[in-house]
């Protein structure tokens, strides 16, 4: 079957528009997915641009070769702020952009109407092209947008083969001159358009599978985190405890927990209202998730109760911890109706192998401590004992 180019660029600009709509569609409905409608206006360009190219011969020579050319550019560098936007929620390279779109008008316009030279158009539009699929691969894996995941190396890898399509196209072209008719030119522009029709495709389906990456990265979220303190919920917790329980005690390292309550929390919301204390566990939340070690596991335990579970450390080390912490609390500064609200907590501090061998039992012993530390007059720590023999 022989594929001309008018067929292939008809085809390239089909594939662009229904993606455009596509995906200012989709930007409607996950509006929090930032970009989205960037992608589409982009591929709205690229499909505008490669049609006005087909039509040549039939409408004027300014509105097929410097304009379709120059929409095209737009198009490309619309999908780079596209792609930044929706990985990193910032800009692409908005000037490098512009003033490719600047430059392609006016070198296409002079090279067609005034000394026409379809050879330097093709080479200085397949230069352009491979920087703006460069800069679009650069944005996908932009070290701001955190590690890159499959989704995104694969988005970038695909810009990064089209950018070399490009730079081929261009030395091609320069050894073996197109002749007088774009669309006539020969098996390199055919391939040429082949691989921006790669190109739109492949960040699609990347656009798609980040999307994909990201809801489910969302709902890991919601099954693990608390909502109201962004902390690890207590099914989260237990699943991880289960695990450093078991280390622990293959490697016979040394393992605590401190579970910590508001003191007169209930107190709290009866003066000041429920949505302040909610500020006040938001804020021991914050305060205390900065004064824990990285590795160090805090859990919203259920209610006013947190928990915090400290692998390869001592009960002495423990208890250091919760004291500081207790300090810690003294300065949260939370105010209600323009009024301070007091903060106090009582912890329970307990080690595994001196207060329990398994997480029930070990928990158990720091909701003991902690009740001790209440029935002593709050705002106090308290380690638990040897276990029983």
């Amino acid at each position: 079957m022989h594929l001309d180019n008018f067929t292939t660029i008809v085809v390239v600009a089909t594939v662009a528009l229904l993606f455009g709509l596509g995906l200012l569609l989709f930007g409607t409905v996950q509006r929090h997915f930032r970009g989205l409608s960037a992608l589409g206006a982009a591929y709205l360009l690229l499909g505008a641009g490669s049609a006005l190219i087909a039509l040549r011969g039939q409408i004027p020579g300014w509105a097929s070769i410097p304009v379709g050319n120059a929409l095209v550019v737009a198009g490309a560098a619309m999908l780079d702020e596209g792609m930044s936007r929706f990985v990193r929620g910032r800009g692409g390279h908005r000037v490098t952009g512009a003033t490719a779109v600047v430059l392609t008008l006016a070198v296409q316009f002079y090279f067609s109407a005034i000394q026409p030279d379809l050879q330097i158009r093709i080479v200085f539009l397949s230069a352009v092209m491979a920087v703006l699929c460069a800069l679009c691969a650069r944005s996908v894996l932009h070290p701001q947008a955190g590690p890159g995941n499959a989704s995104r190396r694969f988005t970038a890898l695909t810009c990064g083969l089209v950018a070399l399509a490009c730079l081929l196209r261009a030395v091609l072209t320069t050894l073996f001159p197109p002749g007088e008719s774009y669309l006539a030119a020969g098996p390199v522009q055919t391939l040429s358009m082949l691989a921006n029709l790669v190109f739109m495709i492949g960040c699609a389906f990347g656009v798609v599978w980040m999307s994909m990456q990201r809801y489910e990265a969302r709902l890991v979220e919601l099954a693990e985190r608390d909502p109201l303190t962004g902390l690890f919920n207590r099914r989260a917790l237990e699943e991880r405890a289960r695990s450093e329980v078991l280390l622990a005690r293959r490697n016979a390292r040394r393992l605590s927990v401190i579970l910590f309550d508001v003191d007169g929390f209930k107190a709290i919301n009866d003066t000041h209202g429920h949505k302040a204390g909610d500020t006040v566990l938001q804020a021991l939340a914050r305060a205390v998730g900065q004064g824990v070690r990285g590795h160090d596991v805090l859990a919203r335990y259920g209610g006013e109760e947190f928990l915090i579970l400290l692998p390869d450390t001592c009960g002495l080390r423990a208890m250091e911890l919760a004291d500081r912490l207790r300090r810690l609390l003294h300065g949260l500064g939370v105010t209600a109706g323009g009024r301070a609200i007091p903060v106090s907590a009582s912890f329970g501090v307990a080690t595994l192998g001196e207060a329990a061998r398994e997480w029930e039992g070990l928990v158990a012993s720091a909701d003991r401590a902690l009740y001790a530390a209440k029935q002593q007059g709050k705002d106090r720590v308290v380690r638990a004992g040897p276990r029983a023999a």
